[in-house]
């Protein structure tokens, strides 16, 4: 009998097949793509880099040079994180004329590194050598990825999540979900690791509940204390909520586990670490059967016990303890979430979830052999139909 942590986990064994070969996305067109609507700057300070800062927003000039500091001043290399957080003096409230969530703090990624220090691989929590995604042709592929350096930025990672969030964010506004603001980004004039030269990205962030995954820890200890489910039951939902906001909008962001989304002050689902080349939207997957089947690899990594909080977090083996005992729960929080109460694939079991993810590795998903991916195809071309 598999142990809980090993439920729906692919072992590859196979060759690995890259993302960006299934999507139409290449780093040339796309940094093209990132410079428009943007003012241009060259940094000459101790790193010297490019600037490239989004035209939509306002940001005064003091905090402009705040970030340019952060930006162009080398650091001791922290292996835990590539990014340095602050404060804004006057918190960005106006985007292309329009009044929004005011945004009061900045994430500046992929700057926590010192150019005179080689870089170091970074292995910790969060950093997952293997992962899966839906090809041109609806199968289920692995990708085993390559080393990243600790601290830094690819340039990749960096132009991709400023392209992501800036279009994410339109498709959000009015909905219960929300992205970083996408206010800059930039490539470094020196340094590079394994070929891929490095960047940075600047993101937006209201004002958050501290502790991004504090809210699914206290459901953890109630479940395990009290024998509650309903705060679990909440969270999962919630989380399910968001990612189905974000497929009917016609994009993907993948390993939507509990370390990379926060609680807005207004209860809203905010959702971090957006760079990741499987963020996608529709426009940029090969067809629409391609976007359907990742849209089905998101939600299987949330209905993955691994993945929920991923191996190495805090409090690990009761979480997994905790979900081993209440599997289906999980799943059918997860699934509400996700297709609505009203569903009929809310009742689905785990082991056919399970045995549809594992398939869809040998069939393509859109050959819709069971009757989980047939719901799952069903309802998501009825929820594209309005994009």
């Amino acid at each position: 009998m598999k142990r809980i942590n090993d439920r729906m986990m692919p072992n590859f064994g196979g060759p690995s097949f890259h993302p960006a070969v299934h999507a139409n996305w290449h780093l040339d067109t796309a940094t093209a793509e990132a410079k428009v609507n943007t003012l241009y700057e060259s940094l000459d300070t101790d790193r010297k880099s490019t600037f490239y800062l989004n035209e939509e927003i306002e940001i005064s000039s003091n905090d402009k040079s705040k970030l340019k500091e952060i930006i162009g001043k080398n650091r001791i290399p922290d292996y835990e994180t590539r990014s340095v957080w602050f404060d804004l003096e006057k918190p960005i409230d106006i985007l292309d004329g329009k009044a929004i969530n005011p945004v009061v703090s900045l994430q500046v990624k992929g700057v926590v590194f010192d150019e005179a220090v080689p870089p170091k691989s970074y292995g910790g929590v969060g950093w997952r050598s293997e992962y899966y995604f839906a090809d041109k042709d609806s199968y289920l592929r692995g990708f085993q990825l390559p080393q990243e350096a600790s601290g830094y930025c690819t340039m990749c990672e960096a132009v991709n999540e400023f392209i992501f969030c800036r279009e994410a964010s339109k498709r959000m506004e009015g909905t219960n979900v929300e992205v970083p603001l996408a206010i800059a980004w930039g490539e470094f004039e020196n340094g590079s690791f394994d070929g891929d030269q490095f960047g940075y990205v600047v993101l937006g962030l209201p004002e958050l509940i501290p502790g991004r995954d504090t809210p699914y820890y206290e459901a953890l200890t109630e479940l395990s204390s009290n024998k509650n489910f309903s705060p679990m039951k909440q969270v999962l939902t919630r989380r399910a909520n968001a990612m189905s906001t974000m497929h009917k909008s016609g994009l993907v962001a993948p390993f939507r586990h509990f370390g990379n989304m926060s609680l807005t002050r207004t209860g809203n689902t905010f959702m971090h670490d957006l760079g990741d080349r499987r963020a996608l939207t529709i426009e940029q997957t090969l067809n629409v059967d391609q976007f359907i089947a990742e849209t089905f690899a998101n939600l299987s990594s949330a209905l993955t016990p691994a993945d929920i909080v991923i191996p190495g977090a805090k409090r690990y083996e009761e979480a997994s303890k905790a979900i081993k005992e209440n599997l289906e729960a999980y799943t059918k929080a997860t699934l509400t979430g996700y297709y609505g109460e009203n569903s009929d694939l809310i009742d689905i079991p785990f082991d056919e979830i399970e045995n549809t993810f594992f398939s869809a590795f040998e069939k393509p998903l859109n050959s819709k052999e069971s009757i989980f991916s047939q719901g799952h195809y069903n309802t998501l071309n009825q929820w594209l139909k309005s994009i």
